[in-house]
């Protein structure tokens, strides 16, 4: 039973320092994909708080090897630290896309975190900003 044990230790050890990325996480140095955000800075052109237009902002890339899953997942950040997850279809040539709409004025920063078959693609942020119509006389 002692060498059933030290046995056991020992395969641990080797395990352990013989192989370091044997028990990594799924986040590599390996690129899966790419990501982008179509614009940087969202512009709202209105300013009443019970205004329900939307704007929308286009998040996209590619992933690598795109028939061996199907779904890319996004994980939204919103500026009040509200978290949305949503997943959007890697076509066959492996490109995605996802809108993200923005309503009611929800200015601030939002970031989105993206994984591709368990692994992280990526982060993008964009910033929602007011832009107010300036009141001229006349």
């Amino acid at each position: 039973m002692r060498y059933l044990l030290f046995s056991v230790l020992v395969i641990f050890a080797i395990g352990t320092f013989a192989a370091p990325g044997a028990f990594a996480d799924h986040d590599t140095d390996e690129q899966w994909g790419t990501i982008y955000v179509d614009k940087p800075v969202l512009e709202l052109a209105y300013s009443a708080r019970d205004n329900s237009e939307y704007e929308k902002i286009k998040i996209f890339g590619t992933v690598e090897n795109p028939r061996s899953a199907v779904w890319v997942y996004f994980t939204i950040t919103a500026p009040d630290g509200k978290i949305v997850q949503v997943k959007a279809i890697a076509s066959d040539n492996g490109n995605y896309e996802n809108f993200i709409l923005i309503c009611c004025n929800n200015i601030g920063q939002y970031s989105v975190y993206v994984e591709w078959m368990g692994h992280h693609i990526g982060t993008v942020t964009f910033e929602v900003v007011e832009n107010l119509a300036e009141i001229t006389e006349g």
